[in-house]
């Protein structure tokens, strides 16, 4: 049972966890405040939280998304900004709402794939990782 313990504790990842808290957060205030009209609070929180798992992750796929998220974000909490993103059947919001809980999904797969990775290289076993997984 120790072993098991330290085990955990010893491939426990501080930046993955940061970042994995931070998208939760993001989360939670996209599904929680819809957007399509200017809400300064709302942006500067999900600016906040985007930089936050930018900065926490030091991989190139993971930086990425949060970079477009952030631009998703400005526009979903701006008077018209988010208009351009209309399509025939879905408001722009409603369509930025939807775009960033894609890409968050896509973060944390990736995420899970970088600790998967990282475990591997730990262990030992370099055919569980490679190189683009970083």
């Amino acid at each position: 049972m120790r072993q098991c313990m330290q085990a955990t504790k010893k491939m426990s990842y501080p930046d993955l966890n940061e970042a994995r808290m931070h998208v939760a957060a993001l989360r939670e205030l996209i599904i929680h405040r819809s957007g399509g009209w200017p809400d300064n609070a709302s942006l500067r929180r999900a600016q906040h939280h985007c930089r936050a798992a930018h900065d926490a992750t030091d991989d190139e796929e993971c930086r990425e998304r949060m970079d477009d998220v952030a631009v998703y974000v400005a526009d979903l909490y701006s008077d018209i900004g988010h208009q351009k993103w209309t399509r025939k059947q879905t408001s722009g919001s409603d369509f930025l709402r939807l775009r960033v809980l894609r890409e968050i999904d896509a973060f944390g797969s990736r995420l899970e794939a970088v600790e998967t990775s990282r475990r591997a290289i730990e262990r030992g076993d370099l055919s569980g990782a490679s190189q683009t997984d970083f």
